[in-house]
């Protein structure tokens, strides 16, 4: 009879925990209230089919447009920044002078007419794109490579020419959500917290409950980061000050055992910015039907108030920021035949 007492009080413990855990993520959800909701009017330009779509990074150079594809005959793909016109594909697989080893096409950026990248074995290195166009020669120059245990974050976030921020998820440094690694002192500055959405049981996964597309304010005073499997958002400072946190889907039978299932929803995919706002590319699907969904596009500013939510009508996975006037170009998911331009001059001031 008492062991069946304690049977029956553990569980009900159990389930008065389970219940107050549920009770507080609940109390940190909020629903986001855009001010506009718009569809978004679109020209298409038709590019040459190629496998673009495993884990590629769109690129707006000064003069040019750059798509990046590990698993393509050419990693890199440029394109004429006026009229979009393919001009040529450059780079393959190797371990020669000039060639790459292994691509994360997730961490690409653009630095004047130089395509930043991130390969996986060599680290850092910047292509000088108008070598290609006008010398039809591929340039690679190594930049700095950084430790194997810290991951850069999505888009590059490069702090400086010899610091980079990233998160550890192999060593003592994963019990935190960033670091800054500098290639000069090889020092390491770790910062922030995980939230505390769920409990201490599961922190051996928190880089990956926590997964995040991270972007830099071009004017580096600020950063922000969109969550990939919880739809959340942080603004922070650069001195580490978190300036806004917020909380807005949690799934349910996220998990099984010890790890998350794999066919969990994705919320934010790709993030970018300019100095007035965010633009984040949101799935809200499971990860199975990712390929035939269409996402939409949200617009944020830098104190992490909602702007706009804007609905597409294709099936696109990437994108990156022109300007003047403003506009999203992005490719086509299924066909890889397309870029799209969304004109946003009209609804975004």
């Amino acid at each position: 009879m008492i062991l069946i007492f304690r049977v029956a009080a553990v569980f009900l413990i159990l389930c008065l925990q389970l219940f107050s855990g549920l009770q507080s993520q609940e109390k940190v959800l909020k629903n986001i209230n855009f001010p506009i909701n718009s569809a978004i009017k679109v020209t298409e330009y038709k590019i040459p089919s190629v496998n673009y779509a495993v884990a590629s990074s769109l690129v707006v150079l000064d003069d040019y447009v750059v798509l990046v594809e590990q698993k393509s005959p050419k990693i890199i793909s440029i394109f004429d920044k006026e009229s979009f016109k393919y001009i040529g594909g450059y780079g393959v697989l190797g371990k020669g002078p000039n060639e790459f080893i292994y691509v994360d096409a997730t961490n690409a950026k653009a630095e004047g007419n130089k395509l930043l990248i991130y390969d996986l074995t060599r680290g850092f290195l910047s292509v000088d794109i108008n070598s290609c166009v006008n010398n039809r020669k591929l340039k690679v120059e190594i930049l700095y490579n950084i430790p194997r245990t810290i991951v850069p974050l999505n888009d590059v976030v490069m702090l400086s020419s010899s610091s980079v921020m990233g998160y550890s998820y192999l060593d003592k440094n994963k019990d935190v959500p960033y670091l800054i690694y500098d290639a000069i002192d090889e020092s390491v500055t770790k910062f922030g917290q995980f939230p505390t959405l769920f409990s201490k049981d599961r922190e051996e996964i928190f880089w990956q409950i926590y997964n995040r597309h991270t972007v830099l304010k071009p004017d580096k005073q600020r950063f922000a980061s969109f969550g990939n499997q919880v739809k959340m958002i942080r603004i922070y400072k650069m001195n580490h000050e978190l300036l806004n946190e917020q909380f807005f889907k949690i799934q349910k039978d996220f998990f099984e055992g010890e790890w998350i299932r794999t066919n969990a929803l994705k919320y934010y995919r790709v993030v970018k910015a300019n100095n007035d706002y965010i633009f984040a590319l949101c799935e809200n699907q499971l990860s199975h039907d990712l390929i035939d969904n269409i996402p939409t596009l949200e617009v944020w500013d830098w104190d992490g108030n909602p702007v706009a939510k804007l609905e597409l009508q294709e099936k696109v996975f990437t994108f990156d920021l022109l300007d003047n006037p403003l506009r999203i170009i992005a490719v086509d998911k299924q066909a890889m035949d397309k870029i799209y331009v969304y004109d946003l001059s009209d609804i975004i001031d």
